[in-house]
């Protein structure tokens, strides 16, 4: 499968095993338009949430925490 990227450790430059040519390369997600979106807004959501007395998931606060 051509379009396959073929996941290196966050390596790049590095061609697939098989020798096809296609190259690993590593995506940025903070550069990405809704990383930079939440990134800005999820502190104002969630003391919103707050406000109101209510929270999003532990599992997703932990989620937005590990990114920061």
């Amino acid at each position: 499968m051509a379009s396959t990227r073929i996941a290196d450790q966050g390596r790049t430059g590095r061609t697939g095993a098989s020798g096809s040519g296609i190259t690993y390369q590593r995506h940025r997600p903070q550069a990405t338009l809704l990383y930079q979106l939440v990134e800005q807004h999820y502190p104002v959501f969630r003391d919103h949430l707050a406000t109101r007395g209510r929270s999003l998931p532990r599992y997703v606060q932990r989620e937005f925490l590990a990114v920061r």
